[in-house]
């Protein structure tokens, strides 16, 4: 299995509101997250990176247990189990947060994957997604609890001059008492490619694009730090987190490869005007070079 994590906070939100996790539960066992979080969440602290510590140490727990076993497991008490620990987040948040006067103005939206042996469990709320790329073909197996959600179509490219409006979400992690948790389960196949990512990716880099990225690229990295990239280089100040998996049936490879450190997109855009400086000046001096 390779994997590979990373995020562009956007220059206009507050430190720690995009975030991920990886992290191997058992030998055969793996959690992956992403989370976005805006308006007042959890009193002040970061609370996207701290629903997903939630879950991780909820499934930790029952991993600690042997409960994760995937010898013994059935399916339907690995799916009982992501379930019971996004409402194990919920219900941490919501205590810490959404029963105060504020609730209404903030909320996580999160989007998990778990992987035991031949199996994976996806779980969503808010408009986090999870991408599914197998066969030539990319599907999108999480739907947005948002108004004026459509789905993903084959010929759907979705890019549109500048970034395109936020959707209203009706459903996010630590605004309800109860949540009605949709899950997915996939059986895996070999090469089997997985994207999970905030809204920063999704809302600006077009589905022909995430598939390209996806097929295009022997490494997990390379694939995530061209959909980061196209986010940033697409005017995004929403910031933006991603997780891409390639191969989840083989043994994962020693670490987990991040991406560099956030950069600002004035950064990457000046970086890419040094580029182009640089090679139109080599063609200058090969110009200059064949007039002697």
């Amino acid at each position: 299995m390779d994997v590979a994590v990373g995020a562009e906070q956007g220059e206009n939100r507050e430190h720690g509101e995009e975030s991920y996790l990886a992290d191997q539960l058992s030998a055969a066992v793996s959690f992956f997250g992403v989370a976005d979080a805006f308006g007042k969440v959890s009193r002040g602290v970061a609370a996207a990176p701290q629903a997903l510590d939630l879950m991780r140490d909820f499934l930790r727990r029952k991993a600690r247990s042997g409960a994760l076993n995937s010898q013994r497991v059935s399916l339907s008490f690995l799916g009982q189990t992501v379930v019971a620990a996004l409402a194990y987040a919920n219900s941490c948040l919501f205590a810490r947060s959404g029963s105060n006067e504020d609730y209404v103005a903030g909320g996580i939206s999160i989007a998990s994957l778990l992987i035991s042996g031949r199996d994976a469990f996806v779980t969503h709320l808010g408009d986090a997604r999870v991408y599914l790329y197998r066969r030539g073909q990319l599907k999108l197996l999480t739907q947005d609890d948002a108004v004026g959600f459509e789905p993903i179509t084959a010929t759907a490219t979705a890019v549109v001059a500048g970034p395109p409006p936020r959707s209203l979400l009706w459903r996010t992690l630590g605004t309800q008492a109860k949540l009605e948790v949709s899950i997915t389960h996939v059986e895996l196949l070999p090469s089997d490619r997985f994207l999970l990512c905030t809204s920063g990716v999704h809302r600006l880099v077009a589905n022909e694009d995430i598939a390209n990225a996806l097929l295009g690229q022997d490494l997990a990295a390379d694939a995530l730090g061209t959909l980061l990239l196209s986010s940033q280089l697409r005017d995004s100040t929403d910031g933006a987190a991603a997780i891409v998996v390639f191969d989840p049936l083989t043994p994962l490879r020693e670490g987990v490869c991040a991406a560099p450190q956030p950069r600002s997109r004035r950064r990457v855009l000046l970086v890419c005007l040094a580029i182009v400086a640089a090679c139109a000046l080599l063609y200058v001096l090969r110009g200059a070079h064949l007039t002697l």
